[in-house]
């Protein structure tokens, strides 16, 4: 049997298989005359490695790597490890007049990484047919374990609200439960609840600070620090970062703060970078506050404006500068009345027929603002829309799923088990009941969960990943709850 037919017999082979369903998903959005484009980080080589990865998507649904279209060459490296071209972009033919600009950055010069940053610059006209809309800009956590300040109102308050319902007692009996061997479901799920509502209640009274304006002098420490970081991957990787140092010197222009010398040892580079994180920080708390560094960038350019005569650009910067303080009032104003925590939907828009279901060619809309019947038009929406696995293996006879959430039934027991029976289903739907059995008694591992455990897995996960979209209670309020980095912090903000 030839090889690229007996891989395609095994389902384990994943690799093969996620090739496969990206070319069938860009070939099904195409057939649909959508454009698609595909970016990332792809682990091979374009053309030279396997002609079913890379080289297959490009083939079978026309995409080009537009780098590569545009520059000509793959003579270097994208992975600071590495010694060829890893990342790509791959877009289809109709788009490539509409890029103006592509190519890689060098490493570290806006996205610190061990891989290289590319850009594609699109001509929006030729791209979107017209002048486009831009979303807002994604709100940033609420609760960051490294924001000192935060810590002590945090607790202060969850703690407070957790008193007030009296969790630690419930704690308790809970605990009691446990060591009896009396299971209380019931107890322990409104347990968990209150939980939530009380980090979510503490959230919500800690003070937010935004990211602080413009000024040059922020931005100069601000490179300052990245040049130092710039140099600690360059022994950490023993790569030659010459040229994104020079990037970022050249960035931080004439401005009167002194930039670290290089080079320097590992050991200095990370006592210097520590030393002048901290300072950053604290300069951006007192910019928050006031905003001096900003009202005495915009003075001196209104002077040096006047003073060249140039009275039309200083008239503009007093306008800003008054927009500015205006606009920093009504701010305030919004956190003393509470109207910045949460938003909602004020309307939707929705076809005019209610039976039209062809949302991309309706061309009658109307506005709906009743809130209730909103909650209603959005629960059927997403229902139809998440019912789309209705048709799939799983969900039809004879197998057909009616199993609870907790899948604590007598048919999933069966299929642990490997005993569901198998008439009927066809050979890939026996194969995934085959991988659903035990592979090892359901007691062999314990369920209790150390503290040692929790921490570990804590700490080596990064804060920003999105975790609990459904309850808002993130990684950040996880990593406030470890003793072992909750002391450091505090030691560090006092």
């Amino acid at each position: 049997m030839p090889t690229q037919c007996l891989v395609a017999t095994l389902p384990r082979c994943l690799s093969y298989h996620h090739r496969r369903d990206l070319v069938r998903c860009v070939q099904e959005c195409q057939n649909a005359r959508e454009l698609v484009s595909v970016g990332g980080d792809f682990n091979e080589v374009l053309g030279l490695e396997d002609t079913d990865g890379l080289t297959r998507l490009c083939t079978d649904c026309g995409l080009v790597d537009i780098t590569l279209a545009k520059h000509g060459r793959t003579d270097f490296d994208t992975y600071i490890q590495g010694s060829k071209v890893l990342d790509y972009f791959l877009i289809p033919l109709e788009l490539e007049n509409a890029v103006l600009a592509c190519g890689y950055e060098p490493y570290n010069i806006r996205t610190m990484g061990d891989h290289r940053a590319f850009y594609i610059d699109f001509d929006t006209a030729k791209l979107l047919g017209g002048k486009p809309t831009f979303a807002n800009a994604k709100a940033s956590r609420d609760i960051n374990s490294k924001k000192h300040h935060q810590i002590p109102l945090y607790f202060k308050h969850w703690i407070k609200h957790l008193e007030k319902h009296k969790f630690f007692k419930q704690l308790e009996e809970l605990q009691k439960c446990i060591d009896t061997d009396t299971p209380n479901d019931r107890l322990a799920h409104k347990l968990d609840h209150r939980f939530q509502r009380s980090a979510k209640h503490a959230r919500n009274l800690c003070p937010q600070y935004l990211r602080p304006t413009y000024s040059p002098k922020i931005a100069k420490m601000r490179n300052a620090c990245q040049l130092l970081c710039q140099a600690i991957t360059q022994y950490q990787h023993s790569y030659d970062m010459t040229e994104a140092i020079q990037a970022t010197r050249d960035q931080a222009g004439s401005i009167n703060y002194e930039l670290p010398e290089l080079p320097l040892t590992l050991q200095d580079c990370e006592e210097t970078y520590k030393q002048k994180c901290k300072e950053l920080v604290e300069a951006e708390k007192e910019e928050i506050k006031d905003g001096k560094l900003r009202k005495e960038h915009q003075e001196e350019l209104i002077a040096s404006y006047l003073d060249k005569g140039n009275k039309e650009h200083a008239q503009l910067l007093r306008k800003m500068k008054r927009a500015e303080a205006v606009s920093k009032v009504f701010t305030k104003l919004r956190v003393v009345r509470g109207l910045n925590k949460e938003g909602g939907l004020s309307y939707i828009s929705v076809p005019a027929d209610p039976a039209c279901t062809d949302y991309k060619n309706c061309e009658e809309w109307r506005d709906e603002t009743d809130q209730e019947e909103i909650e209603r038009l959005l629960t059927e929406r997403n229902r139809a829309y998440f019912g789309q696995s209705g048709n799939a293996n799983l969900c039809q006879p004879p197998l057909e799923i009616l199993m609870d959430f907790k899948g604590s039934c007598a048919k999933a027991k069966k299929i642990l088990q490997g005993e569901f029976p198998e008439e009927g289903l066809t050979p890939a739907t026996k194969w995934i009941l085959e991988q659903m059995k035990y592979v090892a008694h359901p007691d062999s591992i314990p369920w209790e969960l150390t503290v040692e455990e929790y921490e570990g897995k804590i700490k080596s996960w990064k804060e920003t990943t999105s975790t609990s979209p459904m309850t808002g209670v993130h990684l950040g309020h996880s990593n406030l709850l470890c003793p072992a980095s909750l002391s450091q912090r505090l030691t560090r903000g006092h």
